[in-house]
């Protein structure tokens, strides 16, 4: 881990209880600033070790015993660590030694849950402030309530306006809320670090993913308060080439006049019904098997090719087996392989 003064956060030392995804996401970003971070977990390891995607996604087996998944490895790559049982009094004092040294302390509730009193902590230790992550915060009458990344996104409203409009809505994968709230958890230790000590400051993820996924919402409610927002898709959007998927955006009509010559149907360009995304939304039985024809005749990297041509924003569909060999990950170095032999970002 790098510590020189000359990084923003130089000599700010920051304790870390392991918990989810949210307070390594927020370690990680202050870590990568400067700070001296220390991960304090259990005995037998934080949860997050043994988390990877693959088992998630098609319900394959867990890590083995005693193996670390790459998102662990990607999160606290740049922070010391310790093993702590603060349920034994010499574990305890230990713990309370690391507090006594820290200008920060990251946790999600383990806090609470141990018994603690953050109060009597920062009384204690009148230099350190603690920042509490939670899914609803302390106050209000949700405080108690259970939660997930899936169902915070549906209470945000989220996935209302996500999808076919005749079909059930659906949310946003990779945990995206919990990283969310992980980066506004950062700016509060950073806004901590600048006041007096002796502060905690809650993080609410259900306030982090509100702002975060519905300014768009809000905007439009403020222009037409009385007008519902339609669920759409972009048409272009995700369209299948004949070996991979490519993904087009058709922003300005300049951009689908372009688009609809590139696939040999000017007439598309030039009708007035199709001039916005939404209204090629509502035309979408008419435009996609006309899209589809196109590109499932030419490959990804045609398409490319053809659309940069044309000035149309456009990539194709990276995976974990694509996206380490892009040539501008390459050329910048973005990513290293870790000792127990995956790719990371740096």
């Amino acid at each position: 881990m790098m510590k020189s003064e000359a990084f923003p956060l130089g000599g700010t030392r920051v304790l870390e209880l392991a918990g989810g995804t949210s307070a390594a996401t927020a370690g990680k970003i202050l870590s990568e600033a400067g700070a001296e971070v220390m991960l304090v977990e259990p005995p037998g390891g934080a949860a997050l070790r043994q988390w990877r995607a693959s088992a998630e996604l098609d319900g394959g087996d867990p890590l083995a015993p005693g193996e670390t998944g790459a998102l662990f490895n990607c999160l606290h790559a740049s922070k010391q660590g310790t093993t702590l049982d603060l349920s034994t009094a010499p574990d305890r004092a230990a713990f309370e030694a690391l507090l006594a040294q820290a200008d920060l302390l990251l946790e999600e509730g383990q806090l609470a849950s141990m018994g603690l009193s953050a109060q009597e902590l920062l009384t204690k230790h009148p230099q350190l402030s603690i920042i509490s992550i939670s899914d609803w915060g302390d106050r209000g009458p949700w405080s108690g309530r259970p939660a997930t990344e899936f169902t915070l996104q549906a209470e945000v409203g989220a996935t209302a306006y996500r999808g076919y409009p005749d079909r059930a809505p659906f949310a946003a994968g990779g945990h995206i809320g919990d990283h969310i709230c992980g980066v506004f958890a950062a700016v509060a230790a950073m806004a901590a670090l600048r006041m007096t000590p002796g502060r905690r400051v809650e993080v609410s993820r259900f306030e982090a993913m509100l702002l975060s996924f519905q300014p768009y919402q809000y905007l439009h409610g403020q222009l037409e308060p009385n007008t519902p927002m339609p669920a759409s898709v972009d048409v272009p959007s995700i369209e299948p080439a004949n070996d991979g998927w490519v993904g087009l955006c058709t922003i300005t009509e300049k951009q689908w006049r372009s688009f609809a010559e590139m696939i040999g149907r000017p007439d598309l360009g030039d009708d007035p019904t199709l001039r916005t995304g939404f209204m090629r939304f509502q035309h979408i039985d008419r435009v996609q098997p006309a899209i589809h024809a196109w590109t499932q005749r030419h490959s990804v990297a045609q398409i490319i090719e053809e659309a940069e041509r044309r000035r149309i924003p456009v990539a194709p569909v990276g995976d974990g087996a694509t996206v380490l060999d892009m040539a501008q990950f390459v050329a910048r170095k973005s990513f290293w392989r870790h000792p127990d032999q995956h790719q990371q970002p740096r």
